[in-house]
């Protein structure tokens, strides 16, 4: 099936009534959205050109992953370190971050003045992780629990 040129198809386009070509672009706008859409969560969606930005990139590697075959031009997949800066918060920050200060647990660093809090939830969480690939003896487990209960009241 072959199309007419696009000048062809714009002239008809506008040879119809207003209401028509707002319902026929509306359409339009809907299935390419829809397109669009599933491309996103297919994962097939390319977005195009990105910065990256960092405190410092570092180049780990580098090789072809393809070659055209007519015109010989290659893929390069590059692999990069990226670090980022750590922009701490300050204490008014966490608060109004956290929901409920008491679901969390302050951790002090008293080398450098730094404080962070974690979330009781995740506390327990490791604790439950360690607990189960490191504690061996009942006497570690019991020393381990009651060292938990004082971090958490």
């Amino acid at each position: 099936m072959s199309f007419p040129p696009i000048s062809t198809f714009l002239n008809r386009v506008l040879a119809l009534k207003i209401t028509l070509q707002n319902d026929l672009f509306e359409e339009f706008e809907t299935l390419l959205a829809a397109i669009i859409e599933g491309a996103i969560a297919g994962g097939t969606y390319e977005i195009g050109l990105e910065t990256i930005t960092a405190e410092s990139l570092k180049l780990l590697s580098r090789r072809v992953i393809a070659t055209h075959k007519a015109s010989g031009a290659d893929t390069l997949l590059f692999e990069i370190e990226r670090q980022d800066r750590n922009n701490p918060l300050t204490l008014e920050q966490v608060s109004a971050l956290l929901k409920d200060t008491r679901d969390a647990v302050p951790l002090f660093n008293h080398l450098k003045d730094y404080i962070a809090f974690l979330e009781k939830k995740l506390v327990e969480h490791y604790f439950n992780i360690y607990n189960r690939n490191q504690l061996k003896t009942a006497e570690e487990l019991k020393i381990a629990r009651n060292t938990l209960r004082k971090f958490l009241k």
